[in-house]
């Protein structure tokens, strides 16, 4: 008989990722808050809040998702520090001042810079969307194109 033993249902499937999926590449994209979730950690020492963003640039990555945790509760007082500053970072950057329920973030447009690190996404930061900005620029044009209209 086996020491070990697994129940499948146990497991959230929205938050596992496929292992062979290669990362975003580097750099900024605009984004669109897809999903928001909270939950208890592993560990039941805290909580987390879990945004996960779609990219609406132009281009290879269009419609590919990243996701960010945020340490909301958590024991250790530096994770929480820096997850709070970042969570503050996200929310000044869609021009939200607080909310009181986290789907207030859904459907928020932003730009965010995207880093890779032992082969996974991380948000490195968030930038409000420029008013002036076109809908699509020359280069994601250019890159969305399989061959040229002529």
């Amino acid at each position: 008989m086996s020491d070990f033993s697994f129940v499948a249902e146990d497991i959230e499937e929205d938050f596992q990722s496929d292992y062979y999926e290669e990362p975003v590449p580097a750099g900024d994209y605009n984004v669109q808050i897809k999903d928001t979730r909270y939950a208890a950690n592993k560990a039941g020492t805290g909580h987390w809040l879990m945004v996960s963003f779609e990219i609406t640039s132009n281009g290879k990555q269009k419609g590919k998702d990243v996701a960010n945790f945020f340490n909301v509760d958590h024991p250790n007082s530096t994770a929480m520090e820096i997850s709070k500053r970042d969570l503050s970072r996200l929310c000044n950057a869609i021009n939200i001042k607080e909310f009181t329920d986290h789907e207030q973030l859904l459907g928020n447009k932003l730009r965010i810079k995207i880093d890779v690190k032992n082969e996974r996404n991380e948000v490195k930061s968030y930038h409000a969307l420029p008013s002036d900005e076109p809908l699509v620029t020359a280069e994601e044009l250019a890159t969305d194109m399989e061959e040229p209209p002529f």
